[in-house]
Formats: C-alpha cells, sequence, structure tokens
C-alpha cells in the first residue's frame, strides 16, 4: 500500500526539459517510488490532481528565517509552507546561527532585529546541527556560515582589517564549519561589522570553499551608486579561486543607477561563459527591505552599531551627516518603517510622516529613528524599476527566492510588518507565469515556460546547493511535492497587510508528510535539517 498516490496531475519533474506530462506519482516512505502513468494500488491517502500541476518542492536558496530567530521561536514556518516552500537556505549575507566561536556572535543576525530572545546552547556547526537535528520545522533547512561569525572572534564590535595570522586561523574556523555541514560561507559586504574585509582575507576564505566544493554567497557592497563596480568587485574575487558563487537578491536600486544593470549582467554572463560557476537569485517585487541605517554614508557605521551611534551623538559628525544626507531627502521621506523594536509608535509610518510629527526635516527624523531604536530599524523602500524585476526574473542565471521570513499566518499585536514576499514571492512568481488578461483586454503574456519557471524555483536551485536528493520528480529521491492550480495561484500579502496567505496552492508534502491539505495548513511538520 502507498501512502500517497497522486493521481491525473499535470508533473513537471523539476528539471526544465520537460512541458508536463499527465501522469501518476507515488510515495511511500517519505521517497517517491514511483512516477508512472495510471497507477493503481490502494493508498492511504489518494489525491485527485486533476487540472492541477504537480511539482517538487520549492527551494528557496535565499531565506532569512534565522535573521530573527523564527526558526526557534516559530518552526511551523506557515507563510512559507502556505506558498509551496519545502526547503530554505538560511545563514545569508554575512550572519548565521553557527557557528559561535564567541557567545557576542549572535550579533552578526542584529542588523534584521532584535536578538536579545534568541537561546543558542551551542558553539560549533556540528553542536548547532546536533540540537536542530533533533527537531522537526514546517520546511528544510540548510545554512551557510555566515562570515560576520567567524570574524567577531577576533574583532569583537570593532571593524578592523585582520592580520595574516588571524586570517589563517579564520581559514580553520570555516574549514571545521564547512566539514560539519555549512553549505558554503555568506557575506555581507555592505554592513558595518565586514566592511573592513580585505582582499587578502577573503581570497583566503574562497580558497577554503574551494577546497570543499562549497558555495560562496554573498551581500553586494553597493545595491545602487556603486552596484556595476561592487557586481565586478565580487566576480573579480570569485575568479581568482574559480568557486561556486550566488549573488543575494540581486537588484540595482534608484532610478537613476538603473543604466548600471545591463554591464552588470554582461559581466556575469561573459565569466559564466568563460567556465565560473555563478548565478544570482531575485525575488519578483520592486520594494526593497533593509536596515535603516544603512541609508547613512559608510563612514558612519563602520565598526559596528555603538560607534554608529556614538557619531550620531557627536555634535560635529551629526551635522555633517544631515548635510549628506539632505541630498536624499525626498527618497529618505518616502521610507516606510517595519520594524522598531524600542519605539512601536513608527512601524507602519514613513519617515517623512516621523519628521512632521517631530517638526523637523526627514534627514534628522533618520537620525532620531535610528539612535531611539538603537540602530536596529529596517524600513521598505520603493526603490527598484518593474522592467528590471522582469528582466531578472527572465534572466538564465537567475533563482527565484523569496528572500523572506518564515512567520505564522495571524498578526500577533503590536508584530513588526514583514514584506509580503515572506507570503507571496512563490505564488507571486507562478502567477507572472499565466498569461492573463488586464485592464483594457490587453494579454500579458507568459514571463517563461512553466517549465523553466518551474525549474527557477525547484531544481535549479537544488543542484546548485548540492541537495542531490531533492528538486526533481524522480524514482528514489525524497518526496518534496507541490500541487497547485495554475489558473488561480497568486500572492494576496500587500504591503498594508502582509497577513495573508496566496491562493492556488493545493497541496504541500514534505518528506512525504502532508503539510498543507486542500489550502490549508495541517499543522504537520516534515522538515529537517539538511547538510551537504
Amino acid at each position: 500500500m502507498f501512502d500517497i498516490l497522486i493521481k491525473n496531475g499535470t508533473v513537471f519533474d523539476g528539471s526544465g526539459k520537460n512541458n508536463g506530462i499527465r501522469t501518476d506519482i507515488a510515495v511511500t516512505g517519505g521517497q517517491i517510488l514511483a512516477v508512472k502513468d495510471s497507477l493503481a494500488g490502494a493508498a492511504r491517502e489518494i489525491i485527485n490532481a486533476e487540472g492541477l500541476y504537480v511539482t517538487p518542492g520549492f527551494v528557496d536558496i535565499q531565506n532569512h528565517s534565522d535573521s530573527h530567530g523564527k526558526i526557534l521561536s516559530e518552526p511551523d514556518l506557515e507563510s512559507l509552507v502556505a506558498q509551496g516552500i519545502t526547503t530554505i537556505a538560511i545563514g545569508q549575507c554575512g550572519g548565521s546561527l553557527a557557528p559561535l566561536p564567541k557567545p557576542d556572535a549572535l550579533k552578526s543576525l542584529q542588523k534584521w532585529g532584535e536578538i536579545s530572545g534568541l537561546n543558542a546552547d551551542w558553539q560549533t556547526f556540528a553542536e548547532f546541527k546536533a540540537r536542530l537535528s533533533e527537531r522537526l520545522f514546517g520546511t528544510n533547512v540548510i545554512s551557510f556560515v555566515g562570515h560576520g561569525n567567524l570574524r567577531r572572534l577576533f574583532t569583537g564590535d570593532s571593524a578592523r582589517i585582520l592580520s595574516s595570522l588571524e586570517i589563517k586561523q579564520m581559514a580553520k574556523l570555516l574549514e571545521a564549519a564547512l566539514v560539519e555541514g555549512g553549505c558554503g560561507l555568506s557575506f555581507g559586504f555592505q554592513y558595518a561589522h565586514e566592511i573592513k574585509s580585505t582582499p587578502e582575507e577573503i581570497l583566503a576564505m574562497l580558497a577554503v570553499l574551494k577546497d570543499h566544493g562549497k558555495i560562496f554567497s554573498l551581500h553586494l557592497r553597493s545595491y545602487d551608486t556603486h552596484f556595476y563596480d561592487s557586481t565586478l568587485e565580487v566576480v573579480e574575487l570569485a575568479k581568482t579561486v574559480g568557486v561556486k558563487t550566488k549573488i543575494s537578491h540581486f537588484k540595482v536600486e534608484g532610478q537613476n543607477n538603473f543604466p548600471q544593470l545591463a554591464r552588470a549582467l554582461a559581466v556575469l554572463e561573459q565569466n559564466y561563459q568563460a567556465g565560473l560557476p555563478i548565478r544570482f537569485d531575485v525575488y519578483p517585487y520592486t520594494t526593497t527591505w533593509r536596515p535603516l541605517y544603512t541609508y547613512l554614508p559608510s563612514w558612519a557605521y563602520e565598526g559596528g552599531y555603538k560607534p554608529m551611534l556614538s557619531r550620531l551623538h557627536d555634535k560635529q559628525l551629526h551635522q555633517k551627516l544631515i548635510q549628506e544626507l539632505s541630498e536624499r531627502r525626498q527618497t529618505l521621506a518616502g521610507l516606510l518603517v517595519t520594524a522598531s523594536p524600542r519605539v512601536s509608535g513608527f512601524t507602519g509610518k514613513t519617515v517623512g510622516h516621523i519628521a512632521r510629527s517631530q517638526n523637523c526635516q526627514p534627514e534628522q527624523a533618520l537620525l532620531n529613528i535610528i539612535s531611539a531604536n538603537a540602530g536596529q530599524t529596517t524600513v521598505f523602500d520603493h526603490d527598484v524599476d518593474p522592467a528590471e524585476v522582469t528582466i531578472l526574473l527572465k534572466h538564465p542565471l537567475s533563482l527565484v527566492a523569496s528572500d523572506g521570513v518564515g512567520s505564522a499566518l495571524k498578526a500577533q499585536l503590536g508584530a513588526d510588518l514583514p514584506h509580503p514576499r515572506c507570503f507571496g514571492a512563490m505564488p507571486r512568481f507562478l502567477r507572472l507565469l499565466r498569461e492573463e488578461r488586464q485592464d483594457g483586454g490587453l494579454l500579458r503574456p507568459p514571463l517563461l515556460s512553466w517549465s523553466e519557471g518551474i525549474a527557477k524555483i525547484t531544481g535549479y536551485p537544488a543542484l546548485f546547493l548540492g541537495l542531490s536528493d531533492r528538486g526533481l520528480l524522480k524514482k528514489g529521491l525524497k518526496a518534496d511535492i507541490v500541487v497547485f492550480d495554475p489558473s488561480t495561484v497568486s500572492d494576496q500579502a500587500t504591503y498594508a497587510n502582509p497577513f495573508q496567505a496566496p491562493v492556488g496552492i493545493k497541496y504541500v508534502i514534505n518528506n512525504g508528510k502532508i503539510s498543507l491539505y486542500n489550502g490549508q495548513l495541517t499543522g504537520v511538520l516534515g522538515g529537517k535539517l539538511l547538510t551537504t
């Protein structure tokens, strides 16, 4: 007897090579037992997928559910399960839950929010793996090693250049974490603690990644004025070592910087064709979600929160900041505060609105908000051109990700305002894969073929991460499966009310367990910690 039998569905295997085949799938013991037409036999659960598409579970290669501690405090990860995500890659942009060579290494995550409630009783990646292997999650979890975690062993809260001896010692720490199961190393080049990283330090880390066949994942130094130069920087570093590379949430911010995109893509394409294994991930939204302090000039936040806050209160430096920020007054005014842990009244208001209530200019309000929250504030910025998003989603080197955080579907009183991508990234992308009639009766053509689009969220990211046992619908692989209605699948989350489940996702199966049944969460957790 089968555990699950999926009948009459149109199956896309995740390879990007087939256009959907009407066939059946049998699942037993958490694995795909057969993919075959007209399968017969008894099953504990029979799913009639007539008129529905059947695909591998979605692999979110850029996820921040650890940054906010959600995989520990809310392991159900409801907002991810509801959109068909069965595997997430965490430990992004320089910060991770492990290793913690010093207890304060968790501060590598504080740029995204409050960490005081995080309880980590491990030090090494092996200990982290042992603790989390005892738990179940709404999705499978795989983790990068945060560069900021390793760096803090030597620098503490300061940001300085490391000595050659310290670099060698850090390389040994990285090697141990990779051997213990880390899938690669993530960098946050734009952030305060890693901004002083030298080419010597970076190349030493990349050499370790190359030796162990692991991934270089990175947050660029700049996504706006110096976007092209930042892209060129990481390409040259990766090319020197020949390491597998992924650029996180690739996009250029600001209309004036849009012309840099074509040049940056050309560099990626040329190097990919020359043999460099490089890709990028992209989310299907035009609004970024980032720490407010990153709108300061980089000199203001070098060294971390403590020196940054000290500069904000220095009369001379404060005035210098006001002068530099005033050149971006209009942009700053439009930023929407999404998390303000120490002053809840700011959440849901723009910097411009707060400025008017404080009877000051937006640049002064921005400094006030940062200071009041000790640096821990995040904002929305509508700063990405829609045409750019289309270009990036269609690009052959792109992988589609949420860059989001798992969340309960019901908002809690006083909760932060998450980005709607936490609730709808995958269904939103799937909606773009179908032809739709727009206002005025015009048809919007599909963004990509169903086969190619589905591969960007299943087989391609699984292959890139080295997950050889999932990402495809194939006999013998793990039973991570999504069944959805191609005619209705869509996101519903908005910026004003993100806590809304998508529509059209009918069934989600994770390691053979049904976590979404006929569009409703079952509460069954099938996800596990994965290592490579």
